[in-house]
């Protein structure tokens, strides 16, 4: 079996020679993803990467038990009445087209 030097090769192009050696089949957004993880280990940018980070808090899952307290909070508001009917919605938006 021919060695080769690491070294010389890209993380990115690593994990995609394994793959190929291994008869294995990459998603196109497997390999987005890689190309990505590559681009960010190399981000230099700490502006960038505290923006991404703030992104990344923003758009994380919550667990069931969040989610289930939520929606707890959210019946609690409408049995209090605290709530807009669709006609006033309707209502009020139509109030937005004629402000032009």
């Amino acid at each position: 079996m021919k060695s080769i030097n690491l070294s010389t090769y890209k993380p990115i192009d690593l994990l995609i020679r394994f793959f190929v050696l291994k008869g294995l089949e990459m998603s196109n957004t497997q390999l987005q993803k890689l190309e990505l993880l590559e681009w960010l280990a190399n981000l230099q940018d700490q502006k960038l990467i505290d923006e991404l980070m703030k992104w990344k808090e923003s758009h994380r899952r919550v667990s069931i038990e969040q989610y289930n307290r939520e929606l707890e909070e959210a019946n609690a508001r409408i049995d209090a009445g605290e709530y807009v009917t669709h006609e006033e919605v309707k209502k009020e938006s139509k109030s937005w087209v004629s402000r032009k």
